[in-house]
């Protein structure tokens, strides 16, 4: 509530009562997540769509019983594949910014150098920076 109320919306957002908007998200409780003291963390890393019960967006009901409600699923799929046939084609026609050779130059002094910087601090010649080292 008080995310509402800084963002100047309080009187819109922010509580769950009548005339006012909200999202709301049900977790499932039918696949048993591991229990944890940090419930929504749990939650957050750990489900799975399927998880996802119930969802309503700005108060209205957009999914139900783990189903889409008032979705037409085929022509959102056949937007999404028509989507990534463009993109597909687009990428045929972009260059690719490094060729094979620049990358594993790249990689062989990236190695290189994170060898020597961690050379370095066991080293001592820098330990203000050696956090790996306990002294």
């Amino acid at each position: 509530m008080n995310g509402a109320e800084a963002a100047g919306l309080g009187d819109q957002i922010g509580i769950l009562t009548p005339g006012k908007r909200a999202d709301v998200v049900f977790i499932s409780s039918k696949r048993a997540l591991s229990f944890s003291a940090f419930p929504l963390a749990t939650t957050v890393l750990h489900s799975y769509p399927a998880d996802v019960d119930t969802v309503m967006v700005d108060g209205h009901i957009r999914k139900r019983s783990i189903a889409l409600v008032g979705q037409d699923l085929e022509a959102i799929r056949a937007k999404a594949k028509i989507g990534l046939q463009r993109t597909l084609k687009t990428l045929d026609n972009v260059p690719p910014e490094m060729t094979t050779a620049e990358v594993k130059k790249y990689i062989g002094f990236a190695d290189r150098s994170t060898r020597a910087n961690v050379a370095k601090g066991y080293a001592n010649e820098n330990p203000s920076s050696d956090w790996l080292k306990k002294t």
